[in-house]
């Protein structure tokens, strides 16, 4: 892997990180095992993220990077279904 390459990948990674405050507040408004779901995911993603900062080995880096792709794939659907159990609630409410 290029410099250039895995430069644009920890620019990806940084720009993941600085997200999780905003994530971390949104889970608050959302059911409780959900809730817990999405605190797992940003755990995982802090820890892919302490693990990227330890390692030097290009393999290992990319590793890192392929882990963090997937933690971030599962917190973007977890945010995805609390958006919608959201729509849900909001129309529930209207109705009554």
């Amino acid at each position: 892997m290029s410099e250039n390459e895995q430069i644009k990948k920890i620019s990806f990674i940084n720009k993941a990180i600085l997200n999780l405050n905003i994530i971390k507040n949104y889970k608050k408004d959302v059911s409780s095992k959900l809730s817990e779901e999405i605190k797992s995911a940003i755990d995982e993603l802090e820890s892919v993220r302490q693990y990227f900062d330890s390692v030097d080995e290009p393999e290992l880096i990319d590793y890192a990077i392929y882990r963090e792709k997937a933690a971030i794939t599962r917190l973007s659907y977890l945010l995805r279904v609390a958006k919608d159990e959201k729509k849900i609630e909001k129309i529930n409410t209207i109705g009554s």
